[in-house]
């Protein structure tokens, strides 16, 4: 079979400093684009508006229910925990943030939505930060020698608030 050559069209044009970055956050976030994605009259994403208020260079790190599979203590999570836990690692080894951010959202499709919760806030959150603080100890034990801190967020749908354990 005789080999085409491909054809090639620049479709958008953008200009990236091709130096090697270094971030000040990795920030583990949930998938949901309510979040994570520029809706309505939002000309940026909530996540994305959070980090240039920071003024940090960052990767996201998204998994439906963001901080959820790190916190799960059930076996049949193992392998998607681990395999989390080594994109976390690559992401250390090659962009060396100064910070993990650990994040989970209120009204989450990973939990069930609020509904799973009997649409109580005070359940729903109570859970969150369960499981924010648990994988804060995971994340700490693993990685806590080779990042200066980990800091711990919940977006809601008034914004993103930050927890201290």
């Amino acid at each position: 079979m005789e080999e085409v050559e491909p054809r090639v069209a620049l479709v958008f044009k953008h200009s990236i400093n091709p130096d090697h970055l270094m971030i000040d956050i990795a920030l583990i976030l949930c998938i949901e684009p309510r979040f994570t994605n520029p809706i309505g009259e939002n000309e940026r994403s909530t996540a994305d508006a959070f980090i240039k208020s920071k003024n940090w260079k960052c990767v996201y790190l998204p998994r439906a229910g963001g901080a959820k599979i790190l916190a799960s203590e059930d076996p049949a999570d193992a392998p998607k925990k681990a395999a989390f836990l080594a994109d976390i690692e690559q992401e250390i080894g090659l962009h060396h943030p100064e910070r993990l951010g650990l994040s989970v959202h209120m009204d989450c499709g990973g939990y069930g939505y609020s509904k799973t919760f009997g649409n109580d806030l005070a359940k729903e959150r109570a859970v969150l930060l369960g499981d924010l603080k648990k994988a804060g100890v995971l994340l700490g034990e693993k990685f806590g020698a080779r990042v200066k801190e980990i800091l711990f967020y919940v977006f809601t749908f008034d914004g993103v608030e930050e927890i201290y354990f």
